[in-house]
Parts: C-alpha cells; sequence; structure tokens
C-alpha cells in the first residue's frame, strides 16, 4: 500500500496532543479550584473575625451594662462648714459633662461660696448610675435627714448647673428643706446655650443612643475619647500629628482604666440632660411650690471674662437667658463674671473664683435678703386679707 500524506491530517489527533490538551484543563481546573477554596478560606477567616469581634463588642457592652446596674449615686460630706454654727446647711456640688463626681469644683468653688453660704460642702458622685434627678433628690433628702440639715444652697457647674435645677425642682415639695440659692457656672440654656461647635459634638455624643449597644461600649467610648481630642493632634506636619496622635490614643486609653471614669452611657445621659434641659420650667415649678409658704430662691450666674473664654458655653445668651427665666417667677438673679477662667479646667483659677465669689457676695446676700422680706410681706399681705374677710363674714353674715 502506498503511503498517502493526506491520511495525516485527516486522521485523528495525536496522542501526544491530547495528553497535552488534557493537562492544560486539569492545570486550569486546579487553578479555579484553588482560587475558589482559598475565597472560601478567606471569607471563613473574615466572618471568624467578624464573629469573634461582634462576640467581644456584646461581652463588653454586657459587663458595662452590668456595671451600670451595680452602679449607685452617692451624696457625700465633702467638708465641714468654716462655723461649725451653720450646720443646719449644706452645700450641694453638682458637676458637669464627662465628670463622674463634684470634688474637684467643691474644692475650687467652696472656699469663696462659704464665706457668704456657709455650710457643710456636699458632693454629688453620679456614680455611672442612670441619671435620674428625682433619685438624687431622694439621696439628699436622706441625708438632709440623718444631719438634720434644713436649709440647702445648689451649685451647678456647666451641665452640672442643668441636673442641679432639675433635683432642685425634684427638692422643691419637700416641707422641711428650703432651697435658699442657687448658683450655676458657666451653664447652658439647654442645647442652643452652647457654642456651635460643641452642639455638634452633643448632637454626636446623642447619635451614641441610637446605636444598638454602644452606649455601653467601650470600643465607642474610645473612639470618641480620642474624637473630642482631637485638637491635640489637627496641627503641625504629618509626622508631628501621626506622634501626637499616637499620644492622645494611649491618654484616652489610660483614662478608661481609671475606676471614677464615667461611662458613655452616663456621657449620654449627661448631654441628653443638656438636650432637654427646661430651665425656665424647672424654676417656675419652684415657685409654685414655694407660693406662700416658703422663700423662693436667689439666683447666681458666674460665666467668664478675658483673658479666659468659654469656648463651649455663650455664657452671655446663657446668663441672660436664666437670669430672665428667675426674675420672671419672681427670683433674684446676678450674673459675674470670672476672668482667666477656662471651661473644661476651673481648678487653673482657683483663687480667681474665690475673689470673684467674695465680690458676688453682696448681690447674693441682698438676693437672699429680699426674697425674705418679699416672702415676709406676701405672707403678712395673705394672713391680713383672711383675717380681714373673716372679720367681714362675722360682722355681715352672708344670706342664705
Amino acid at each position: 500500500m502506498l503511503f498517502d500524506a493526506r491520511n495525516i491530517h485527516e486522521s485523528p489527533a495525536h496522542p501526544k496532543n491530547e495528553a497535552l490538551i488534557d493537562t492544560e484543563t486539569l492545570n486550569y481546573v486546579d487553578k479555579k479550584v484553588r482560587r475558589r477554596q482559598r475565597r472560601l478560606l478567606g471569607a471563613q477567616a473574615a466572618l471568624l473575625t467578624l464573629t469573634t469581634a461582634i462576640s467581644a463588642y456584646w461581652i463588653d457592652v454586657e459587663d458595662n451594662q452590668e456595671r451600670q446596674a451595680s452602679s449607685e449615686a452617692v451624696v457625700s460630706v465633702h467638708e465641714a462648714p468654716l462655723d461649725p454654727e451653720n450646720d443646719s446647711s449644706a452645700i450641694v456640688f453638682f458637676n458637669g459633662f464627662g465628670t463622674y463626681d463634684a470634688d474637684s469644683i467643691a474644692d475650687t468653688f467652696g472656699p469663696g461660696l462659704k464665706q457668704t453660704i456657709d455650710g457643710e460642702s456636699w458632693s454629688i458622685s453620679y456614680g455611672n448610675a442612670p441619671l435620674n434627678s428625682a433619685r438624687l433628690a431622694e439621696k439628699i433628702e436622706l441625708m438632709a435627714e440623718e444631719r438634720n440639715i434644713d436649709t440647702i444652697d445648689i451649685v451647678g457647674y456647666s451641665a452640672g448647673g442643668v441636673i442641679g435645677i432639675d433635683t432642685a425642682a425634684e427638692l422643691s415639695d419637700n416641707p422641711n428643706l428650703t432651697i435658699r440659692s442657687i448658683t450655676t457656672v458657666s451653664t447652658p440654656d439647654g442645647i442652643d446655650g452652647l457654642r456651635p461647635h460643641q452642639r455638634k459634638e452633643l448632637e454626636f455624643a446623642d447619635t451614641l443612643g441610637s446605636i444598638p449597644g454602644a452606649k455601653y461600649s467601650t470600643a465607642v467610648r474610645f473612639a470618641g475619647e480620642v474624637y473630642f481630642m482631637r485638637d491635640r493632634y489637627d496641627s503641625g506636619n504629618p509626622v508631628e500629628r501621626i506622634h501626637d496622635f499616637g499620644k492622645t490614643a494611649l491618654f484616652a486609653s489610660e483614662n478608661l482604666q481609671r475606676p471614677k471614669f464615667p461611662g458613655t452611657w452616663l456621657l449620654v445621659d449627661q448631654a441628653l440632660a443638656i438636650a432637654e434641659a427646661d430651665i425656665a420650667s424647672n424654676l417656675e415649678l419652684i415657685r409654685e411650690n414655694y407660693k406662700t409658704t416658703k422663700p423662693n430662691p436667689t439666683l447666681m450666674y458666674i460665666g467668664t471674662a478675658e483673658p479666659g473664654r468659654d469656648y463651649m458655653v455663650n455664657n452671655e445668651q446663657s446668663s441672660q437667658n436664666i437670669c430672665t427665666y428667675a426674675r420672671a417667677n419672681a427670683m433674684p438673679c446676678s450674673i459675674h463674671d470670672v476672668p482667666g477662667a477656662i471651661h473644661t479646667m476651673p481648678e487653673k483659677t482657683p483663687e480667681e473664683y474665690t475673689q470673684t465669689f467674695i465680690a458676688a457676695a453682696d448681690d447674693l446676700t441682698t438676693g437672699i435678703e429680699s426674697a425674705q422680706l418679699r416672702y415676709s410681706s406676701d405672707t403678712f399681705y395673705s394672713q391680713t386679707n383672711r383675717s380681714f374677710r373673716t372679720q367681714l363674714n362675722q360682722a355681715v353674715p352672708l344670706e342664705d
């Protein structure tokens, strides 16, 4: 048989070529399978990481919820009166946003204030418990009963002024206690009494309450702390900023380890106290409860003056508003400013606060005396009017 070259081209594929094709196909399939396996392993690892993170998040949230549930607000005697004879009155101090207790402001404001309204100094410790003015009032009432206190002076710093007035309104229906004065120091008249930038920060803190569990998350609190301290790392070249950011993060982390550091839940409560403040209504309630029974309290607003500036609270607006509410409710009110005061660090200017409180003594004393005089006059008029009506009815009996 003769060899026909055409048969080569018409014959089936060479076995060697078939083997090459099969190997390429297998390699392609194998690579595809391995890629799919890698993706699956990556997805499993990501899912495991996410699950672990979520689990850690909720464990932390539950731990902090338990911490809140076991916490209790406390009223403690911080200092004795200057004069032992003034042991029937107490000055109750409330600190502001981001604070745990009022020890520091009692030390800063007490020396000046007690020269006018002497008495025991009491410090309110929020104790990471839910912020509840009615409960704080109960604590004050129990302490007053135990220590035979019948006169209370309220002093609130920043948001503590809002909380203090809320608590004063709760106390105003207690027949055994008289609120003699209310002093607010750099206190905002609600959210509108803040500077524009701080309104945004308050809204940020308030937003935490709407995120599931975030109110109790240490990680969220850490992020918030770093955010609120951004002025520490927002200037300089990139290297300096990274360095300053690291220092700030370390500082925030150390803060979170402190036993008396307020939980995020307390911060949210304090932010809500400012956002929901209604100082006018609270002062009106006090006036109604004191009507014909006690002298109205005297108010005093302490702000800042040059070379200081309150970059958080609009002192000018808030002081005018609060005093307007007070005077509308027949409560004397005066405004005084502390030179060089710094909102976040009142302890930096203790001498200036002392001198301001001493300078304000005449206004505070005059206000208390005028409130007492007004009460005595109203009481005398009311009693005289009742007596006159009784005599008139007896002289001219009403016809049946």
